[in-house]
Parts: structure tokens; C-alpha cells; sequence
């Protein structure tokens, strides 16, 4: 059985958590953020909140004269500008605080551990 410095794999496991943490904070405060974006022809406001989901519509007050087809038109092109500012803030995928491929611990802790068929 090999010997495993306990007090570093605390102090790993420690880090790690506090880690998650910071991600999780992340996550919470990039959740709460929101976005805007107007129709190219400047009739509608669409705002999307931190996941996408349209919060408000504002239409300014020469809609009134615009075709069905025209207020769907600006208020898709609205969103999806919405959407695409709303995506610019993201983090990049890949992105190295959020690997969660590190298996130090785990592989400190099986070497510390009895293998199969091995006595105690």
C-alpha cells in the first residue's frame, strides 16, 4: 500500500470545492443577466432574460401601421438579435474553469485504497 499525504489531498479536495463554488456563483450571476436588441427598422424592443426566455416587448407607436407580416418580421429579428447579444456574454465553451476532467484526488486516493483480490 503506497502512503498518500492526507493533508494534501484535503487541501486539494478543499481547493476544488472552493472551485465550484466560484463556478457556481458564476453561474447564478451570468443567470440573472439579460439582453436587449431592436428591429432594424426601430418599431420593436425585444429583452431576453439570462436564458433566452423573452421578458418584455415594446413596441413603439408607428407599429400601429405595419402588416401582420411586418410586426412578425421585427419582432423575430428582434429576438434573435436579442438572443445573439445574450450569447456574445457567455463564456467560450472550452473554457478552462469549467474542465472538470482533474481526477487527482480520485487517482490518489485508489492508489491509497486495497486493489481487488488484495488483503487489508
Amino acid at each position: 500500500m503506497s502512503n498518500v499525504d492526507l493533508s494534501a489531498v484535503r487541501a486539494r479536495i478543499a481547493e476544488q470545492l472552493r472551485e465550484a463554488e466560484a463556478l457556481s456563483q458564476q453561474a447564478q450571476s451570468e443567470g440573472a443577466r439579460s439582453a436587449a436588441a431592436v428591429s432594424e427598422d426601430g418599431l420593436v424592443k425585444v429583452v431576453v432574460d439570462g436564458r433566452g426566455l423573452m421578458e418584455r416587448v415594446e413596441f413603439d407607436p408607428a407599429i400601429a401601421h405595419a402588416t401582420a407580416e411586418e410586426l412578425r418580421a421585427a419582432v423575430l429579428q428582434a429576438l434573435h438579435s436579442a438572443h445573439e447579444e445574450l450569447r456574445s456574454t457567455w463564456p467560450q465553451v472550452g473554457d478552462p474553469r469549467a474542465e472538470l476532467h482533474d481526477t487527482s484526488i480520485l487517482d490518489a486516493l485508489s492508489s491509497w485504497l486495497p486493489k481487488r483480490n488484495e488483503q487489508p
